[in-house]
């Protein structure tokens, strides 16, 4: 699942991006700065924070994620790297990520995304 996750967001296919996920996923990012978002809740609130971070962040290459699952248990984690660009600075951008996912009826349900706020 990660793997298509990391694929079709840099093809920038939006829709099959936001098909792997529930309709009312629970999206977090719990490191992130104000002003952005703390918790989406929702595709539609998923769908319109990824058309605005298009203006900010162009990811040009994910790493292969490394998965550790967890035992009996709908949960796994990822860990993986980004590269691209920091269209706002014009600036590399390289991002270390730990993200917690839960998946239920082959729907990513819950997604904690762990990431350094200071790279952006």
């Amino acid at each position: 699942m990660m793997q298509l996750f990391t694929e079709r967001y840099v093809q920038k296919d939006l829709a099959a991006f936001l098909d792997l996920f529930a309709d009312d996923i629970i999206f977090e990012f719990p490191y992130a700065p104000a002003p952005n978002p703390k918790r989406l809740d929702g595709k539609a609130a998923m769908q319109q924070y990824l058309e605005r971070l298009e203006g900010v962040l162009e990811i040009h290459s994910f790493t292969t994620p490394i998965i550790h699952v967890s035992a009996n248990s709908p949960v796994f984690f990822a860990q993986f790297e980004a590269r691209g660009t920091n269209l706002e600075k014009d600036s590399p951008y390289e991002q270390h990520y730990i993200s917690v996912v839960e998946v239920k009826d082959g729907r990513i349900s819950r997604y904690q995304d762990y990431w350094n706020p200071l790279a952006i």
